[in-house]
């Protein structure tokens, strides 16, 4: 295993020794190369963790590792750093869930903690019992028996007084229409059912965070939906019709009320049906229709607004040839959601078209093409005084990781730091004891030539400042 990582090494000694630093033996090496499985690497960031986060920061950081680090000896881990982790929770405990103050005995404390981290492994439909560890007391499982609406149940009813407040003057005369119709519906506790229509950028969300902030958030899920005053449903064309029958029937059921729609629940929908519509596998024209919501028999029922002002040209701070571009790129996209632009040609489908796109929004092909589009996404600034306010404006969306990984590899290279690296530790795991068949089947230097989807690789190179994504 060593050979694989230790390259030029002309001795034994040589390839013991990582960052100049020589190991008595191969493992110990292994081990410093970060190559071998083993704990080490939580408990070092869980001290640091101890030293520099919060304590809801410590739990959480717990119960990640817990769910996707393969440690080895989840109860030594526990043992080591639960003591580390109580301090805030009686008092919020007891604020949350209307609880009389909280004794602190070890006891006491030590059944918080734990009850603190099955209620986060139980929203990731994970338990303390996976991995051995020990339960909080049966008093304290019970208010966790319904995890859905005790997370509803969580909200800062004045930090959404302080956020409506904020909200509701920024709303236009079109969204204050229609907040104003739901706002009333839910108050008088009248049904209403509601369809906004618009393309991006006509302040949707905008509209969603205002209502959801006015109505007080009453939200396992019978409970949940019993209490909910209005549900809020985007991107419903998106969806089959069929789930969104299913959800009447079930409100219906749930509710005991079949006579009316939803089980007399409001429901506000949203959506531009420009946009991608219910995928259908190798499905006709005629089978994607009637998967929409438009064929369903509840479509009727639902009143329709507009929205038509595009709010992202109402920015304060865009230049006034900003906006003409910004508006002029808008009206083209808007045309091609019509179907009004584009040709057809001998190789188009039925009831599709080609379309040219406009020659100040392309980058020529060249061998500096790609380049090009870096700087003209990350400017020189950006790449070399990152901020996040600055790069959560800037992404380049590429149709294959392949791309992404090219241009992520060429970004990584403008920045000025020096590139760290960090390799992964890779085994196959047998089902039960093969007599050690499993190991020689996949061998550690086969396992890391693969690349998966949605996990990093095997040899990852980062910068300081570079922008990385947690999942």
């Amino acid at each position: 295993m060593l050979l694989c990582h230790q390259k030029g090494c002309r001795s034994f000694l040589e390839i013991r020794t990582v960052n100049n630093t020589l190991y008595p033996t191969n493992k110990a090496a292994c081990e410093a190369l970060g190559v071998l499985g083993g704990d080490q690497e939580w408990i070092e960031a869980l001290q640091e963790a101890k030293e520099s986060a919060t304590y809801p920061k410590h739990r959480k950081l717990f119960v990640q590792i817990l769910m996707f680090c393969e440690v080895s000896n989840p109860i030594s881990l526990w043992h080591m750093f639960w003591k580390d982790m109580p301090d805030d929770i009686p008092r919020r405990l007891s604020k949350t869930l209307h609880l009389p103050q909280i004794e602190k005995t070890e006891a006491k404390m030590k059944a918080n903690v734990l009850f603190d981290l099955e209620a986060m492994l139980n929203s990731n439909s994970k338990s303390l019992k996976d991995f051995s560890l020990l339960m909080p007391p049966q008093e304290m499982l019970k208010i966790l028996q319904n995890k859905l609406l005790m997370e509803e149940k969580k909200y800062n009813p004045e930090l959404l007084e302080k956020e409506k407040d904020v909200l509701i003057p920024k709303l236009n005369t079109e969204q204050k229409d229609i907040f104003d119709d739901i706002v009333n519906a839910v108050n008088n506790n009248i049904q209403k059912l509601i369809f906004v229509y618009g393309h991006g950028g006509t302040g949707k969300t905008f509209l969603w965070k205002a209502i959801t902030c006015y109505v007080q958030l009453k939200s396992q899920l019978a409970d949940l939906l019993r209490e909910t005053d209005l549900i809020i449903w985007d991107e419903v064309p998106m969806s089959d019709r069929h789930c969104f029958e299913a959800l009447d029937r079930s409100l219906k059921d749930i509710l005991n009320n079949s006579n009316t729609m939803f089980g007399g629940k409001s429901i506000i929908l949203g959506e531009d049906f420009r946009q991608t519509l219910p995928v259908k596998k190798k499905g006709s024209k005629i089978e994607i229709i009637d998967a929409s919501i438009t064929s369903s028999y509840l479509w009727p029922c639902f009143k329709t607004y507009i929205l038509k002002e595009n709010m992202r040209l109402a920015q304060p701070h865009m230049t006034e040839h900003e906006k003409e571009q910004k508006k002029t790129f808008s009206v083209w996209f808007l045309n091609i959601g019509d179907g009004t632009i584009g040709t057809c040609t001998k190789s188009d489908t039925e009831d599709s078209a080609t379309v040219q796109i406009p020659h100040e929004l392309c980058i020529q092909e060249s061998d500096t093409a790609l380049t090009e589009l870096i700087n003209f996404i990350y400017n020189e600034g950006t790449l070399h005084r990152p901020t996040a306010k600055d790069l959560q404006k800037k992404a380049i969306v590429c149709p294959k990781n392949e791309t992404a990984n090219m241009i992520n590899a060429k970004v990584l290279s403008l920045l000025d730091e020096p590139t760290r690296v960090y390799l992964s530790s890779d085994q196959a795991t047998p089902h039960g004891d093969d007599g050690g068949k499993t190991k020689l089947l996949y061998p550690n230097e086969y396992l890391n030539s693969l690349n998966f989807v949605g996990l990093p690789p095997h040899r990852l190179e980062l910068k300081v400042g570079a922008p990385i994504i947690l999942l």
